[in-house]
């Protein structure tokens, strides 16, 4: 198979599972059928217009913005602070991806519910919700840390900077999770975030997350795809390509 071609089969293979991902998390929040499918509808067409490179980071903050969004379309109404506490991410974060994915909102374009729509829906995944999922205690220092860190004006943090930051933070979690291989790329971004909070440095999760992908290539370390697609994070390759993936590997104990 040609180059190309593989990297397209390999970014379709990953833009379904994020699909199926979106669904199955969307439902955990208490999304109702039709506001999945709207959700749905409306991720479809963002994705259609603005391709492989018009979204990076992690997966969860696009996911809540779309349960934002698309409430509204099925008569319910949402803050965006209160969808941002149910997803454990900034209010800032969340209204970033709202406002990337606001413009594609077209009331009478997007389908409405439908009897077939909604039945696939709870066929997928049966009338049990999943429970809420649980609060990590990383986070939880991460949403104290970020209350008691004063709002500091920081000038953009260059290559390089950014590169000694994620470098040191991965020798660390090396050292933290040494019983392990991998860790959550996710979680592996927290650590990098309490780093630069307790520097005095306040930069949203999103951002972080698109520093480090772009910057991927150039770390010299290696990822892995990972089963929860929810938790897909975007990294660049040495040509600016984007896969999504969950875990990082660790260092050994002999690097």
């Amino acid at each position: 198979m040609h180059a190309s071609q593989h990297h397209t089969a390999c970014s379709e293979s990953g833009r379904s599972d994020i699909d199926a991902a979106l669904a199955k998390t969307l439902h955990t929040h208490g999304c109702t059928p039709a506001q999945i499918a709207h959700a749905a509808a409306l991720w479809q067409e963002f994705v259609a217009d603005v391709g492989a490179q018009g979204f990076s980071g992690s997966v969860l903050p696009w996911y809540a913005a779309l349960h934002y969004l698309a409430a509204p379309l099925t008569g319910s109404s949402l803050t965006q602070r209160e969808v941002a506490a149910h997803y454990q991410i900034s209010p800032s974060t969340l209204a970033v991806r709202v406002k990337q994915l606001a413009g594609y909102v077209k009331q009478p374009a997007l389908p409405g519910s439908s009897p077939a729509r909604d039945q696939r829906c709870q066929q997928w995944f049966g009338e049990q919700r999943e429970p809420p999922p649980r609060r990590s205690p990383v986070m939880a220092l991460l949403a104290t840390a970020r209350k008691l860190t004063p709002a500091t004006k920081v000038t953009a943090l260059d290559n390089d900077v950014w590169i000694g930051v994620f470098s040191d933070t991965h020798r660390l979690v090396s050292t933290l999770y040494r019983d392990r291989s991998h860790i959550e790329i996710w979680l592996y971004l927290a650590h990098v975030e309490v780093n630069l909070l307790l520097g005095g440095y306040r930069i949203e999760p999103s951002a972080i997350a698109d520093q480090f992908g772009k910057l991927f290539a150039r770390l010299g370390l290696q990822a892995a795809k990972g089963r929860d697609a929810r938790k897909f994070v975007y990294l660049h390759d040495i040509f600016g390509r984007q896969e999504p993936f969950a875990l990082l590997k660790l260092e050994s104990e002999h690097g």
